[in-house]
């Protein structure tokens, strides 16, 4: 009887650890982030709307890959897709999330006409290693993912209206491949 109830324990022991284990750990929800990193591997922070300098050399960021050290186009450049999305980011006197978003329920939502250029976001988990401390929650940075590339969109003065500032930075994946030559 005393083996019994020693069996009897160890059961209800392992199934609490299972419990916890399933329902405390792993199947907890991951917030997706995107990290801003070193200098070769993001563009400059541009102004918007982009002047036509700034939408130039944006333009030959792209070009590139994001690689500061490449020197020519690479695979996935398609002109036709990218100067439409910098014709948004250039051809107003302001950008407002207006241009990108509609607001469904108090949550904003791509708008169709903006889900050709980009697959996922509005992604708020933005880490930019060249700030001291992460942006106040209510001007913080979103990002979209173009498929390629992460465009960050900056907000300042508690605006949330209007769009400030963007740059472009190379998902992590994406470089390690490129080293690996994969």
């Amino acid at each position: 009887m005393t083996n019994d109830r020693f069996s009897y324990g160890v059961r209800i022991a392992a199934l609490t650890l299972l419990i916890i284990f399933v329902y405390g750990g792993c199947c907890t929800k991951s917030i997706p982030v995107v990290v801003i990193r070193e200098f070769d591997l993001r563009s400059d922070l541009f102004s918007l709307p982009l002047s036509a300098g700034d939408r130039k050399t944006l333009d030959d960021f792209l070009k590139r890959g994001g690689d500061r050290e490449v020197t020519g186009p690479i695979g996935f450049y398609d002109e036709s897709f990218y100067s439409g999305l910098l014709g948004i980011l250039s051809d107003d006197d302001k950008v407002e999330m207006n241009d990108l978003f509609i607001r469904v329920n108090g949550v904003y939502e791509m708008k169709d006409s903006v889900k050709k250029w980009f697959s996922k976001g509005p992604i708020y988990g933005v880490i930019d290693t060249r700030e001291k401390r992460p942006s106040v929650k209510s001007t913080r940075p979103f990002s979209l993912f173009d498929g390629n590339l992460w465009w960050v969109f900056y907000r300042e003065d508690n605006d949330l209206v209007w769009l400030k500032k963007v740059l472009v930075t190379v998902p992590l994946q994406k470089k390690i491949k490129h080293y690996d030559g994969n």
